[in-house]
């Protein structure tokens, strides 16, 4: 009986399978370690960047409030053609003249550009604020931003 167990061989299957297996556990150990500083490295920057990330309002496309797609194409060459300046200037007095109409609940549009509602003057302020962004000159010092301004036009709707 002895002699029979050396002559078999069924048992060094299993110690095959034994060393394939440890083999590929080490091999698995091995790629972790190798990339573990990388990852480790990577989960710490991505942690800084949401740490210090803020949340900035989503910003849809603009819908025009009041004036005709006409007008606005009109307006928009208009200030193409004039001065930074100028245009920094007209958007001050479109400001006033939005907070002046709202508080005044002028929200009907009336087509006339010497007397316009809140959304056609809204519309007229994001005309400003493309031009102004096209040149660099936006945000203006000192005025609320298109979207304060947009939100206030949305509240006293």
């Amino acid at each position: 009986m002895f002699h029979k167990f050396l002559k078999s061989e069924t048992g060094a299957v299993t110690v095959d399978w034994v060393v394939l297996s440890a083999a590929i556990v080490g091999m698995g150990v091995a790629s972790v370690a190798a990339v573990q500083t990388g990852t480790t490295s990577l989960g710490a920057q991505v942690q800084s960047v949401l740490e210090t990330a803020s949340i900035t309002a989503l910003e849809l496309p603009y819908r025009l409030q009041g004036l005709t797609a006409e007008l606005a194409e009109n307006r928009a060459n208009l200030y193409a053609t004039a001065s930074t300046e100028q245009i920094i200037n007209w958007h001050e007095s479109r400001v006033n003249y939005l907070i002046t109409a709202i508080s005044r609940g002028h929200h009907t549009p009336t087509g006339d550009f010497s007397n316009l509602s809140t959304g056609e003057t809204l519309d007229v302020l994001y005309l400003h604020r493309q031009e102004l962004i096209a040149r660099g000159a936006y945000p203006v010092d000192g005025v609320p931003s298109f979207h304060e301004l947009h939100q206030l036009y949305r509240d006293a709707l």
